[in-house]
């Protein structure tokens, strides 16, 4: 079946399925519905599951062969996407903990000033 080829294609490629998911543009609860055979990819996936994986039609929609048809080629163009995307995942994380401890430093410099000038009002008041 379908959902068994595409099990097959995504594990492959040392995909998870938000990976697979997000590579053929669409969620994780559909893909898993699809490798489990509830449900069955619309043509629309189809093609973009064979285009981003260069396998044939013949080869996702049949349940003969034993190996996926993918141009060695295209095979390391798609593990090297697969660390650029790791990478990038990574830099994502970096720069969510930069702004967040930009905005700590922030708050932190915000209650500095306002003890300041609390304190320089006091003293105003006081003389």
């Amino acid at each position: 079946m379908i959902g068994d080829r595409i099990r097959i294609l995504r594990k492959s490629q040392k995909l998870r399925l938000r990976q697979f998911a997000e590579i053929v543009g669409t969620s994780i609860g559909y893909i898993s519905e699809i490798e489990n055979n509830i449900s069955k990819p619309g043509y629309e996936l189809i093609i973009k599951i064979k285009n981003n994986f260069n396998i044939t039609y013949d080869w996702l929609l049949s349940e003969d062969g034993e190996g996926l048809l993918i141009k060695e080629n295209d095979k390391l163009l798609l593990e090297e996407n697969q660390r650029l995307k790791i990478v990038n995942e990574a830099l994502e994380d970096k720069i969510i903990n930069l702004k967040r401890q930009i905005k700590i430093k922030r708050e932190g410099i915000m209650v500095g000033v306002k003890k300041y000038s609390s304190s320089f009002i006091s003293e105003e008041i006081e003389e």
